[in-house]
């Protein structure tokens, strides 16, 4: 076979390949923890380089019989999502409450990124934070959530959700992953809190890593997984009925 042709097929398989892959997305997801009294779910986002982001826009939808938003402590992650210099920012759209059509309740949190010393910065990485929802839950409340919350696009089109730049709007291409609450303390996230969660946590910690549900190994609800969510744990292992 001439040498030339040989070249060409290759490079068109390599071509084939390439455009065959399906490009990276931007994924968002839930992770929570339920008590008796309240629940608190952390809203991540995986944003490959290539998709970085300006903005974006999730509502979280709820149950209203078995949640109620706390606003005064729900927040965005203004460290990533800010305007301003990085240190004096404009204040922008808290997370704010509305209410469904079919009689479910969203709260809705938008963020953006202008940043007056780079105004060419966008937003990507892993586990990015987006936004912290927190919610009281009635009195008499005890054990999982029976309706799980969901995650969808902050509003509806023509708004503009998930940007890129003027022309790349990825609203249509988002995967919205599930919102997972475990048992405050259920640091693996097997349904139960155990002493297996105190390894889980004790293991994590002084190896750096991430744990299956962040919020839920946060087990003194400090917003830090450190050894005494071990302690947490194990109080609230030996004390349960």
């Amino acid at each position: 076979m001439n040498r030339k042709l040989v070249i060409m097929i290759g490079l068109l398989a390599v071509f084939l390949l390439i455009s065959g892959q399906a490009p990276a997305q931007v994924t968002v997801w839930g992770e929570g923890a339920w008590t008796n009294t309240d629940v608190q779910i952390n809203i991540y986002a995986n944003i490959p380089e290539a998709e970085a982001l300006r903005s974006f826009g999730v509502r979280l939808i709820y149950d209203p019989n078995e949640l109620t938003f706390d606003e005064a402590k729900s927040s965005k992650n203004e460290n990533e999502w800010y305007f301003g210099d990085g240190n004096n920012n404009e204040p922008y759209m808290n997370p704010s409450d509305v209410t469904l059509e079919d009689g479910h309740y969203a709260v809705i949190t938008i963020g953006g990124i202008l940043d007056t010393n780079d105004t060419t910065k966008k937003v990507f990485g892993d586990r990015v934070l987006l936004a912290t929802i927190w919610f009281t839950r009635p009195a008499g409340s005890s054990g999982p959530l029976t309706t799980t919350p969901t995650l969808d696009l902050g509003k509806p089109d023509p708004f503009k959700n998930f940007v890129v730049d003027t022309t790349t709007v990825l609203d249509g291409s988002i995967v919205f992953n599930s919102v997972d609450v475990f048992e405050r303390g259920d640091a693996n996230g097997d349904g139960s809190v155990t002493p297996a969660d105190m390894i889980a946590v004790r293991n994590a910690y002084y190896a750096g890593a991430s744990l299956p549900s962040q919020p839920a190994a946060d087990c003194n609800a400090d917003s830090n997984i450190t050894p005494a969510d071990m302690i947490c744990i194990r109080n609230k292992y030996y004390n349960s009925p």
